[in-house]
């Protein structure tokens, strides 16, 4: 895809002014209440945390199609502690769900 990115858990990214959306597998759910934009899971940290995900993307589900089926040109960007671990897991879940062989979002 074009528009789907993964980073490490950044304060600064909180303003959105470079992604559309934002989804951060650590943060606290409730710093994203009211914000249709961001998502954060509040998953733990390691092997812990990939319970807590399993157990979150029914919402990274709903998040991504209420946003991206209605513009799938908005960039996603996806965050966790290190980068490399939960925003991963949660990226492949949603290119496995939402995506083509071509990365296109079928309408």
């Amino acid at each position: 895809t074009r528009n789907i990115y993964i980073g490490q858990t950044d304060p600064d990214i909180n303003s959105g002014s470079r992604y559309d959306l934002v989804i951060d597998c650590n943060g606290d759910p409730a710093a994203a209440e009211g914000n249709t934009k961001r998502l954060n899971l509040g998953c733990a940290s390691s092997k812990l945390g990939s319970r807590d995900l399993r157990k979150s993307l029914g919402k990274v589900h709903a998040f991504v199609s209420a946003n991206l089926a209605s513009d799938p040109s908005q960039s996603l960007l996806v965050t966790c502690e290190s980068g490399r671990d939960l925003s991963v897991g949660t990226v492949l879940t949603i290119l496995c769900l939402f995506y083509d062989e071509n990365g296109i979002i079928p309408r």
